[in-house]
C-alpha cells in the first residue's frame, strides 16, 4: 500500500509516513506503520507494528 501511494502521488510527496488501523470489525485490531521513499527509480518501503501471529509461511 505504501509503494502504491507514493507511485501514484496520493500525498503529492516522494516520502510518506502513515499509520494504518485495521481489523476492528473482526475483533483483531492492529496498528501498522508504513514508510515509503522514492529513490531514483525505486521505492523503498518499511512496514512495522505489533502483531499476534496466527499463521506462518514462505513466499517463493
Amino acid at each position: 500500500m505504501a509503494a502504491y501511494l507514493v507511485e501514484h502521488g496520493y500525498f503529492d510527496s516522494d516520502d510518506i509516513d502513515v499509520r494504518v488501523e485495521q481489523g476492528y470489525e473482526m475483533g483483531r485490531p492492529s496498528l501498522l506503520h508504513l514508510r515509503a521513499s522514492r529513490t531514483d527509480e525505486n521505492i523503498d518501503v518499511r512496514v512495522g507494528g505489533r502483531v499476534i501471529p496466527v499463521a506462518e509461511g514462505t513466499l517463493l
